[in-house]
């Protein structure tokens, strides 16, 4: 057993400051703290500016740039608390017989320490972004590109690798320390895109049965690219050159389109149709070996950078249908209202209050074409999956039901 507190708070001061009917200035200030990272120098600013050069207010362009803190992993520092050589063991055996293995050498061979550096820091990111969005009638338009660089990334130092075969303290195998020097880079141009917003406001008693207005389709579109030279707190670089990790981060996808069309053409008759696409995800080409003779089987062939393989693309369409009505007298009160905004103007809508007792059935569909989205590409060349998936992410489930409200 184990155990600790952690401590953490922030706080937080902003001002909009409207300079002019079209302009809009915004200043704001963070400051966090947490136990267990000495690192209290964590003043955070962030300016806005928000500018709609024409008349009408169709047009909106923003800029904005921010300094963001992350807060210290409390399963980091626990691991370094149960893995300390004492409170549990960690061995590595190379080559053990199996399934009948040598317990004695299990409990006399050197185990593995994780430690904490005095240093650790708060994972930081600078933030720069512009982003320009156009309203028409009825469709809604938004590019948003920003630059984030970020800083102190926790990554894995092993004090206790060998040298010439030799470690330097016996008494432990890997000694792995956690320090704060990793860094990243991340590039990314995102578009919205809706078409007929506030199409699907609840309908009234006297709202037409059949209406192909009633439509709205909402795209999303992003290309990134994001950058790092760490896998995580406890990840070690084979060569011991963190400068050699620079590659793909883990959560490198190129692209991502989401796209939803929701309806209601016909009264109280819901359908919603959401199509996913996403480019594969990285992984990391690895000998099989332990090359440089450290239990960790983490060793790249010559030349080779981190995450270097794609996996294969993600493509998913879903389904959801939902028919209900409801009955009784109608709830007290007001009736409802919607506000939406079009060509730069505000829409007031009404509608009727719900009657007091609500029923509907829906069925849901996800996967509908059921594609097999493979996951789990090994790297490793002495496997026999090399480069081959090993599991399957979301196979076609279809959901039914009944609900009643009142």
């Amino acid at each position: 057993n184990v155990n600790y507190e952690n401590f953490q708070g922030a706080f937080y001061a902003q001002d909009d400051i409207r300079v002019r009917r079209n302009l809009t200035m915004s200043g704001g200030l963070r400051y966090e703290a947490q136990s267990h990272a000495k690192d209290y120098d964590n003043l955070m600013p962030r300016l806005g500016i928000t500018w709609a050069p024409f008349t009408g207010g169709q047009t909106t362009l923003r800029a904005s740039w921010g300094i963001f803190h992350d807060w210290f992993s409390m399963n980091t520092y626990e691991q370094t608390l149960r893995v300390d050589g004492v409170h549990q063991r960690e061995v590595d055996i190379v080559d053990p017989p199996y399934p009948d293995f040598n317990e004695l050498s299990l409990l006399a061979a050197p185990g593995n320490r994780y430690l904490m550096s005095e240093g650790v820091a708060l994972p930081r990111s600078t933030r720069v972004s512009l982003g320009l969005d156009q309203r028409w009638r009825t469709l809604q338009a938004a590019v948003t590109y920003s630059y984030v660089r970020g800083g102190a990334l926790a990554r894995g130092d092993n004090l206790n690798a060998p040298v010439d075969g030799t470690r330097p303290d016996p008494q432990f195998g890997n000694i792995i320390e956690v320090v704060s020097d990793a860094s990243s880079r991340q590039h990314q141009l995102q578009t919205n895109i809706t078409l007929n917003p506030g199409a699907l406001f609840p309908l009234g008693k006297s709202a037409r049965r059949f209406d192909p207005k009633r439509v709205t389709v909402f795209l999303n579109h992003t290309l990134g690219s994001i950058r790092n030279n760490t896998d995580g707190a406890f990840s070690i670089a084979p060569l011991g050159d963190q400068n050699l990790e620079w590659g793909p981060a883990s959560g490198d996808v190129r692209h991502r389109l989401n796209i939803n069309v929701n309806n209601q053409v016909i009264k109280n008759l819901t359908v919603g149709i959401n199509v996913n696409n996403s480019s594969g995800v990285p992984y990391t080409l690895r000998t099989g070996r332990d090359d440089n003779g450290d239990l960790v089987f983490n060793d790249r062939p010559n030349g080779v950078s981190r995450n270097s393989e794609r996996a294969e693309s993600h493509f998913t369409l879903n389904l959801n249908l939902g028919y209900g009505w409801t009955f009784g007298p109608p709830v007290s009160g007001p009736p409802g209202i919607g506000v939406f905004v079009t060509g730069g103007q505000a829409n007031v809508q009404t509608f009727d209050q719900p009657a007091r007792y609500r029923i509907g059935f829906f069925v849901s569909a996800q996967n509908v074409t059921n594609r097999a989205n493979y996951t789990g590409y090994s790297g490793t060349m002495t496997s026999p999956f090399f480069r081959q998936p090993t599991a399957v992410a979301g196979p076609r489930r279809v959901d039914a039901g009944i609900n009643f409200g009142f």
